[in-house]
């Protein structure tokens, strides 16, 4: 017969394997890092019988701790389930209780659980411990409360036989790593998480969490354009004369174009996305659309896109653009994306205040393009990869490399936002107007 003293405890953790089994590994990791010595049947047992170990280590141990998750009192009910037995044990040895609930979805206890352990449980308080950001001040809020009045020497041999500073470094060292494998974890489920049309994203192995969460971001708001032919420019009124919002040199003749299939960007790329992707610090709200960046810079953008997700992005060209902003393949008729009134849709010099505004949703003019596209007349003028080409052979071709702006922005006249204005733009030119839309081929 063993002469061995059991091993005391100062915290017997009981959970459901089926929802509460996270929280009970955290809690006790958080827990024995306090010093708390804590038994946890995931770390202590090597079978699946209910052993004679668990009613010695809960005999042995000062509080009894639950971990209530959705559905863990229900099979109480039933003679032999483990937790009801932990739970009588620890009622006739007269441990304290503690009951934790750990994410608000636990459903209470059926009246057929044995009265005693419904009684037990009810009437003692439970701890509500946030496993979020709030986790750290409401476990030390528990251990204040519910472990230190009676737990009056934890375990802290370690702390008296090294020196302070090591002991510091340890925990330091402990705190990083269980941060590091938490983060992971996290990063992992939230890659897993994110699709495009039901199929999982093939990510880059060193995407970082903001941009797993920028790329959602940019996922969500891609609209799908169908494909199709169109005339693209201006095309004169029944008598045969343009517009005034017409610009005849750069806009004219219209000519027959043909775009495939593709996806395009709800809203313009934010300052928030920028730097989730790039790893830049741009300064600005984050909801707002980033500007001042080059032909090349936008460029790069949208092939980091593709580095981190193996998926094609890019710029629009000229003619994507162009059709996306008339409706696509319903293509409207409006003189402005979304309306023939600039009002409507734009923010342009007449009511933006001499500003950007935001992409988020209670910015945006109330009007948009029949796909649900914003801003595609005003706010912020777009870059897209097309060079520029008068329309018409005869008109002179400007010099060196000028690519197309479309879209006009907060700072322009009506003339400027149609659907078929256009402007040639160095590649390097870099303003507080210009910013750009990401397009994804299908």
């Amino acid at each position: 017969m063993s002469s061995h003293k059991p091993k005391t405890y100062d915290i017997f953790i009981s959970y459901r394997r089926d929802g509460g089994a996270q929280y009970a590994r955290t809690l006790q990791l958080m827990l024995e890092k306090k010093g708390y010595r804590v038994f946890l049947d995931y770390d202590e047992l090597v079978d699946d019988k209910f052993s004679a170990a668990i009613e010695t280590a809960i005999r042995h141990s000062t509080i009894y701790m639950i971990v209530l998750s959705k559905g863990s009192m229900a099979r109480c009910a039933n003679e032999g389930d483990w937790v009801r037995r932990e739970l009588e044990i620890a009622l006739d040895a007269g441990k304290r209780i503690v009951p934790i609930n750990p994410d608000g979805t636990f459903d209470g206890i059926p009246d057929s659980v044995p009265a005693d352990i419904k009684r037990a449980v009810e009437e003692t308080q439970f701890s509500e411990i946030n496993f979020g950001q709030a986790l750290g001040p409401t476990v030390d809020l528990m251990v204040k409360n519910r472990v230190k009045p009676y737990v009056r020497h934890p375990q802290a041999r370690l702390w008296q036989m090294v020196a302070l500073v090591i002991a510091i470094g340890a925990a330091v060292a402990l705190t990083i790593a269980f941060s590091k494998q938490r983060e992971a974890g996290e990063l992992r489920h939230l890659k897993e998480s994110v699709m495009f049309g039901g199929v999982p994203i093939s990510w880059s192995e060193d995407v970082t969490r903001e941009q797993v969460v920028a790329v959602q971001e940019i996922l969500e708001s891609l609209r799908e354009i169908k494909g199709g032919a169109f005339s693209q420019g201006a095309v004169p009124d029944a008598d045969g004369n343009y517009s005034d919002l017409v610009e005849t040199e750069f806009e004219t003749p219209a000519m027959s174009a043909v775009v495939g299939d593709f996806y395009i960007g709800q809203f313009e790329v934010t300052v928030g996305q920028w730097n989730a992707i790039m790893g830049d610090t741009r300064e600005g709200d984050p909801k707002m659309p980033v500007t001042e960046v080059t032909f090349n810079d936008a460029k790069a953008f949208a092939e980091r896109l593709t580095d981190l997700t193996t998926r094609m992005f890019r710029l629009p060209s000229e003619a994507e653009w162009e059709y996306a902003a008339r409706g696509g393949a319903q293509q409207e008729s409006y003189t402005f994306a979304g309306s023939d009134n600039a009002g409507d849709v734009a923010w342009y010099a007449a009511n933006s205040g001499g500003r950007l505004h935001s992409s988020a949703q209670g910015d945006l003019r109330p009007g948009c393009t029949s796909d649900d596209l914003f801003n595609m007349s005003g706010n912020a003028s777009e870059w897209c990869d097309t060079q520029f080409e008068p329309y018409d052979s005869d008109e002179p071709r400007a010099e060196g490399v000028q690519m197309v702006v479309r879209g006009g922005n907060y700072d322009s006249e009506p003339y400027e936002l149609t659907v078929t204005h256009r402007e040639p733009s160095d590649p390097e030119t870099s303003i507080p107007q210009l910013g750009f839309r990401i397009v994804m081929p299908k």
